[in-house]
């Protein structure tokens, strides 16, 4: 599926990739960073961001540092 499309296509998919991995990984930090915050309670959304941060790299390669977007 990867290669089924124009690169231009290719190109959109990963940088919206990029944006949700990285608002993610900001309402994670958000939500870990509140006072009180369980860290239990914070431990699913943390496994969510690290295997979207594993198969963005998977597929793309380079993350991107989120400040840059």
């Amino acid at each position: 599926m990867r290669d089924a499309g124009p690169p231009e296509l290719k190109v959109e998919i990963d940088r919206d990739r990029l944006t949700i991995y990285c608002t993610a990984r900001k309402t994670w930090n958000l939500a870990a960073n509140v006072q009180g915050a369980d860290r239990a309670k914070v431990q699913p959304q943390t496994d969510e961001v690290l295997e979207m941060e594993r198969n963005y790299q998977a597929t793309v390669g380079h993350l991107s540092d989120c400040r840059s977007l």
